[in-house]
C-alpha cells in the first residue's frame, strides 16, 4: 500500500526531479512481522523512475526463519496506463535460512493486483536455487528450480526434511518443484524431482544406502483437510540395506507407483493404487 501511494505520487508530472522517502517502523500479520521498514522512490527531470526498499528483519511465517538488511532495489522503474515494470534489479540480504544473498531480480504489478517476481539464482551452499512468483486476485503460485543443493542444507530449511535424530544424510536435489493455493493455504503441488549421491545411515546400523539416485514425480491436490495424492519413484543407481533386506540397483533398477491419500490432522494414510517392480 505504501509502494502504490508513493507510485501515485510520482505518477503526477513533476518539472524536476523528485526525491520521495517513506518508514515504518514495524509491520505486523497473522504470523509474520517487518521491522525497519523504509521506501525509497526517485524520478528525475527526464522522467527515469528509481526504487529502493530496505526490511531491517523480517520474520517469516510458520518459523520459516528470519531475513535481516533486505534490500530490493530497481535503478530504472518502467511504467505505463497498466503496470509498473523492474526489467533488472537487485536484491540483497545480509542473511537468511538460505544464507546471505546478492541476486539479480524482475518482476511487475499492474493496475489489477497481480505481482510477478523472478529470481534466476539464489545460492544455497555448493548449490542453487531460482524462484518465480505470482499473485493475485486468483490466488498465489509459486516455482522453486534448485540445482545441486544440499540435502543436509534443505533439511535445516524445514522440519519435514529432518531426518530421524542421529541419522547421518548426504546427497543433492535438482529439479523443479510448484505450488499453488489461496492466502496461507496450500492447494496443489506438483514436483519433478532427482536425488543423487544420495547416502544415508541410521545409528544402530538398521537402515543404510550408499550412492542411491532417485527420480520422484508428485502430484498433489488438497481435498479439504485431506491431501489425494499420485507419485512415482525411480531407482536407477545405487545401493540399500533395510534390515534384513539388501536391495542393489545393479542388479536391476527398481520402478515404485502409488495412488491414494493422506490426512494430515488426524495422520491417517490411504493407499488406492500402487505397484512395486524390482528384479
Amino acid at each position: 500500500m505504501l509502494v502504490g501511494c508513493v507510485l501515485w505520487l510520482l505518477s503526477l508530472n513533476a518539472p524536476a526531479s523528485v526525491a520521495i522517502e517513506l518508514g515504518v517502523d514495524e509491520i505486523r500479520g497473522d504470523d509474520w512481522v517487518a521491522q525497519g521498514l523504509d521506501v525509497s522512490l526517485t524520478e528525475s527531470a527526464s522522467g527515469d523512475l528509481g526504487i529502493a526498499i530496505r526490511i531491517a528483519h523480517l520474520a517469516l511465517p510458520a518459523d520459516h526463519g528470519d531475513l535481516e538488511d533486505l534490500r530490493l532495489e530497481c535503478p530504472l522503474l518502467r511504467r505505463d496506463d497498466q503496470a509498473w515494470e523492474c526489467p533488472e534489479g537487485r536484491l540483497r540480504l545480509q542473511d537468511s535460512p538460505l544464507q546471505g544473498q546478492d541476486a539479480s531480480w524482475h518482476g511487475s504489478y499492474d493496475t489489477g493486483g497481480n505481482l510477478r517476481l523472478s529470481i534466476p539464482r539464489l545460492a544455497v551452499g555448493q548449490g542453487a536455487v531460482a524462484l518465480e512468483l505470482t499473485s493475485g486476485a486468483g490466488g498465489w503460485s509459486a516455482r522453486i528450480e534448485p540445482y545441486r543443493v544440499a540435502l543436509p542444507r534443505l533439511a535445516q530449511l524445514s522440519a519435514f526434511l529432518q531426518p530421524p535424530r542421529g541419522w547421518q544424510l548426504g546427497g543433492r536435489a535438482s529439479g523443479m518443484l510448484a505450488l499453488a493455493g489461496q492466502a496461507a493455504a496450500l492447494s496443489g503441488l506438483d514436483g519433478e524431482l532427482v536425488f543423487d549421491q544420495l547416502d544415508y545411515a541410521s545409528p544402530d546400523g538398521a537402515q543404510a544406502a550408499e550412492g542411491l539416485t532417485l527420480k520422484l514425480d508428485l502430484a498433489a491436490r488438497a481435498d479439504g483437510d485431506a491431501w489425494g495424492f499420485d507419485a512415482r519413484l525411480g531407482w536407477p543407481r545405487g545401493a540399500l540395506y533395510s534390515e534384513p533386506l539388501f536391495l542393489d540397483a545393479a542388479q536391476g533398477p527398481v520402478d515404485a507407483r502409488a495412488a491414494g491419500s493422506w490426512d494430515p490432522t488426524g495422520q491417517r494414510r490411504a493407499l488406492d493404487a500402487g505397484s512395486v517392480q524390482l528384479a
